[in-house]
């Protein structure tokens, strides 16, 4: 029962730690970093799935990369440390392990801001349609 407590608040350090670190990042070092204020991880997951930034909510995606990024290096940091005793092997697993979950959750995010993307752009298009019928119509009954 020890062990399990002591994993637990490991865990939520480690989360905590890193969930801080990671959004002070995001929000205020990638802003000064990049003459478009946009820090370089966003930067590449918006070039890389053609996502356009004011068609989203741009700071619920800093904080949702942040929580994401924070959850993997505390889940992943606490399992390896439990279950591998070196801390050599340890480090070495936890680096790679990261790295391939952190890549394919970034994936995923901007996967889902491009489809978040492709409605937003598809509801405009339907709601010019209806104005231009709308106005097609006025436009007869005028004549």
């Amino acid at each position: 029962m020890e062990i399990l407590l002591e994993n637990v608040i490991w865990f939520v350090i480690i989360f905590i730690v890193i969930f801080l670190m990671f959004h002070y990042y995001l929000v205020k070092m990638g802003m000064k970093t990049s003459k478009d204020k946009v820090p370089p991880l966003v930067a590449i997951i918006l070039y890389r799935h053609e996502i356009d930034i004011h068609k989203i909510n741009y700071k619920h995606m800093l904080l949702e990369i942040s929580i994401y990024t924070a959850l993997v290096f505390a889940l992943v940091t606490t399992i390896c440390f439990y279950f591998i005793k070196s801390y050599i092997l340890a480090g070495f697993v936890i680096f790679f392990v990261i790295l391939a979950l952190c890549l394919m959750i970034y994936h995923l995010i901007g996967i889902k801001y491009e489809k978040l993307t492709k409605e937003v752009i598809e509801e405009k298009k339907e709601a010019n349609h209806e104005k231009k019928e709308k106005n097609r119509k006025k436009m007869k009954k005028n004549n």
